[in-house]
């Protein structure tokens, strides 16, 4: 695909190896390879990001994150459990994991993760909306009722 040319020249000067130490660096690297559609540069950037950190849970969420937006949803599952088990209550990671356990239709594990994000922050309107469309796709009317109004108590499924 078309890159504009600042886009190429960005990607020249960031693959500078003495620059790979520096994992704000490395995360504009990733975005620039993302821009010009070289998903292997982009694995590759954020693993390397992992190395430098292996703490950094933002690192594997975001590697997890663009194995899910190409449908690698087993691969951004084990990226999503690495980065929970730095940051178990983070709510961002347990949407995130919601949603590649959804999209492989394990519907129970990914209403836990919503309902867990959702006992951490009650008003994120976008795990709402997907728990819901969990209880339709498992035929759960009755959950549905119950988280109609915000109700995350005793949710049997």
């Amino acid at each position: 695909p078309f890159a504009p040319p600042f886009i190429s020249n960005a990607v020249t000067f960031l693959s500078n190896p003495s620059l790979h130490k520096n994992n704000d660096i490395l995360l504009v690297t990733a975005l620039s390879y993302l821009g010009i559609d070289n998903h292997k540069q982009v694995e590759e950037t954020f693993l390397e990001m992992i190395k430098n950190n292996p703490q950094d849970y933002s690192a594997y969420n975001r590697l997890g994150a663009f194995y899910a937006n190409n449908k690698n949803y087993t691969k951004a599952i084990e990226m999503y459990n690495k980065a929970l088990s730095i940051k178990p209550d983070c709510p961002r990671l347990l949407i995130n994991m919601g949603i590649s356990l959804m999209n492989l239709e394990d519907y129970s594990n990914s209403a836990r993760h919503f309902i867990k994000a959702l006992k951490l922050n009650n008003n994120i309107e976008e795990a709402w909306n997907y728990l819901t469309g969990i209880f339709l796709s498992m035929e759960r009317g009755d959950l549905i009722n119950k988280i109609a109004s915000r109700y995350l108590n005793n949710l049997d499924f």
